[in-house]
């Protein structure tokens, strides 16, 4: 039986963070030196126990015969003896290969690589760079030079990240020539080892919103400064990874805030007094946030894509940008003051609509102006043209959300509200009753033939009107009363939109009563004389030009009002299409006076404050007197208002009267050349009306 002794003096030494190679290869000798005297000393305590134990069994085998029962009890004791050496020496094992476990363990840390750029040259060193003179000239440089930084990295098993510090130069100002400073430009962290990379994905995992955040995230073992995703992300609990990975997650959140804490703290400080500064713009828009553009009129709302990125001088505003943030160029901004107002972009989209809803992609370029000058220099945030909705006024996001809210409601509605009619018919046109009567009636009827019979395609089911007279006297007003008494839209055209050439007038006219149609419009065609005057053997273009306007009157099934001047040259043809017709004669003192009436009843219930009603209430018997048709007596109007305005006082009878007799010597200068004929005498005369 072989007897284990108790190993005395065995020590591990613990692992520590990598960086010092020459001390751990020293630390590896004396330990080497360590174990082999350890292993020495345990030689020599087994052949000890080995000669022990030689020498119990010699004393046990000279034992006299007649010691039977006193030889018993000692091999008893011995094997006693011999038992609790034996736990104990198991008890010594299990705590050596606890300690030697420990001293496998690894603890996880992270390597700092410095990486200069000068001249198209690249040095890398383990150690911080720092300003010495060689050879009479100031270098940059560091003391530990490294040649592959990541296959370094890779081979030490505890390295869970590395950290990239790259540094550029600038040439600065009030300086001698060709001197410049360095300064940290950029800075990435890239993960090594398999645990970590393991872990950050399960991170990323378990942030619901990561993907809307970082849409340009996709997967690489990559992050740069100044670290988004853990600023947006740092304050949420890790408590739900495994021990393993929350420790790795710990440790990378250890670097950053080491790095970037207090640039964190000091940011959500000032956003939460209503400020920025140009190193903060980085952080104030992130994917999610509602911004308002107030370059538009009135302002326009989209949802930002990405975060706020700085555009590197010299790059156009259309040029693409980097996908990840990179703090490039802001060592200008410190080194190199310019005139320049740095700009930084954003991606946004908005909800558009053309026959249907769409997303349409915007971006926004964001200025802080002349109002800060340094990178530190705070100014309000909302001092901004673009800003995230959360610090604009209380007023301005009721005001969006309200927007938004109908905008949003309606978005599949037919129509927002059911058209109101104004009775304009009713109270403001000055024809008589019957033919009031008659217009409602056949407008009325025409409505619900189109709802009983759900607009079958027959010839002849629609209703045209045909409203003749002298220009002023109604026409277009009688139509645009049509239109409101049907609650339909009005959709006016004239013939120099539809043309002359038969072909593209047939074209044109089939799209306007086709949206006509499927819009439920009134289509009114004024001054239509050219498509309806009589056809002669001689001009046969004209006549094709009547024939293809008879074909689509015949199938329009909408309701269709027609106006002229020159009824009387009207082809027969049209008559037995017309459903009704309506002559309009020359305005009457009674008619002039209910119009005066009617325009300065609306301007009151208007609440217009410019005007004495009172005092051009007594003068309407006189402003009736005045021949005047309905358009004249509305551009009098206008001009008495702007003459009180110009001459800073309420508009009373006087300035109307002065507006009438200005304009009159117009018509006063017309009618002397043609001889004190009126215009309704010479129509009558040629056959016009």
């Amino acid at each position: 039986m072989r007897i284990f002794p108790r190993r005395r003096g065995a020590t591990l030494a613990m692992a520590g963070k990598s960086g010092d190679d020459q001390k751990s290869e020293d630390d590896q000798e004396s330990g080497d030196h360590q174990e082999s005297g350890d292993d020495q000393e345990s030689g020599d305590d087994q052949k000890s126990g080995f000669y022990e134990h030689h020498t119990i069994s010699q004393d046990i085998s000279r034992q006299k015969p007649g010691n039977e029962g006193k030889n018993g009890e000692a091999e008893a004791s011995m094997r006693d003896q011999l038992r609790a050496e034996i736990i104990e020496l198991k008890r010594e094992n299990e705590i050596l290969k606890l300690r030697l476990a420990e001293h496998n363990l690894i603890i996880p840390t992270w390597l700092v690589v410095h990486r200069i750029q000068e001249s198209f040259q690249e040095m890398l060193y383990l150690d911080e760079p720092t300003w010495v003179v060689e050879n009479r000239k100031r270098v940059f440089k560091g003391q530990v030079p490294i040649r592959d930084p990541l296959l370094y990295a890779s081979c030490r098993s505890n390295i869970a990240f590395m950290v990239t510090k790259t540094y550029s130069f600038q040439p600065t100002t009030g300086r001698p020539q060709n001197h410049c400073e360095a300064a940290c430009t950029t800075e990435n962290i890239q993960f090594i080892s398999a645990e970590m990379k393991t872990a950050f994905s399960t991170f990323v995992e378990n942030q619901p919103n990561f993907y809307r955040d970082f849409p340009d995230y996709n997967g690489r073992n990559e992050l740069k400064s100044p670290y988004l995703a853990w600023y947006r992300y740092r304050n949420n609990s890790i408590s739900g990874l495994q021990q393993k990975n929350e420790d790795l997650i710990t440790l990378l959140g250890s670097y950053v805030e080491l790095s970037y804490g207090d640039e964190y703290r000091s940011v959500d400080e000032m956003f939460d007094r209503g400020m920025v500064s140009r190193r903060a713009c980085k952080y104030l828009i992130r994917p999610g946030d509602v911004l308002i553009d107030r370059n538009h009129n009135p302002p326009q709302a989209s949802v930002a894509s990405s975060w706020t990125r700085l555009v590197p001088r010299n790059t156009r505003f259309e040029d693409k940008l980097d996908s990840d943030w990179a703090e490039t160029d802001l060592m200008h901004l410190e080194l190199e003051p310019t005139d320049e107002d740095p700009t930084w972009a954003v991606k946004s989209w908005f909800w558009n609509y053309q026959e249907k809803f769409f997303k349409r992609a915007v971006r926004f370029n964001l200025k802080i102006g002349k109002k800060a000058d340094g990178i530190d220099d705070e100014v309000p945030i909302q001092s901004l043209e673009v800003l995230p909705l959360r610090f604009a006024d209380e007023e301005t996001r009721l005001m969006f959300e309200a927007r938004g809210r109908m905008y949003w409601t309606f978005r599949n509605k037919k129509r927002n509200e059911e058209l109101m009619a104004s009775e304009m018919l009713q109270n403001e046109e000055p024809p008589d009753e019957d033919t009031k009567d008659i217009v409602q009636a056949l407008v009325t009827n025409k409505i619900v033939a189109e709802r009983g019979t759900d607009l079958i395609d027959n010839k002849g089911n629609g209703l045209i009107l045909l409203l003749h007279g002298s220009p002023g006297t109604g026409k277009t007003f009688t139509a645009e009363s049509v239109a409101e008494l049907a609650e339909k839209p009005l959709y006016p055209v004239t013939c120099g939109d539809v043309g002359t050439d038969p072909t593209q007038v047939e074209k044109y006219l089939e799209s306007v009563f086709h949206l006509g149609k499927i819009w439920g419009c009134v289509v009114l065609l004024d001054e239509a004389d050219v498509f309806l005057e009589q056809r002669t053997l001689n001009d046969l273009e004209r006549n094709a030009l009547v024939s293809v306007f008879l074909r689509c009157l015949e199938y329009y099934e909408g309701i269709l009002v027609l106006t002229s001047n020159r009824v009387g040259t009207f082809d027969e043809a049209f008559k037995s299409r017309i459903h009704l017709a309506l002559h309009y004669e020359e305005l009457g003192e009674p008619q002039r006076k209910q119009i005066w009436k009617n325009l300065f009843a609306r301007l009151r219930d208007l609440g217009e404050p410019d005007i004495n009603f009172e005092d051009v209430e007594e003068y309407y018997d006189e402003l009736a007197q005045t021949q005047l048709n309905g358009r004249q007596i509305r551009n009098a109007i206008t001009i008495a208002r702007q003459l009180a305005l110009f001459k800073g006082a309420k508009m009373i009878s006087a300035h109307l009267k002065r507006s009438i007799r200005i304009s009159s010597k117009f018509d006063t200068y017309l009618n002397k050349v043609k001889d004190g004929v009126s215009d309704e005498q010479i129509a009558r005369d040629e056959g016009w009306r």
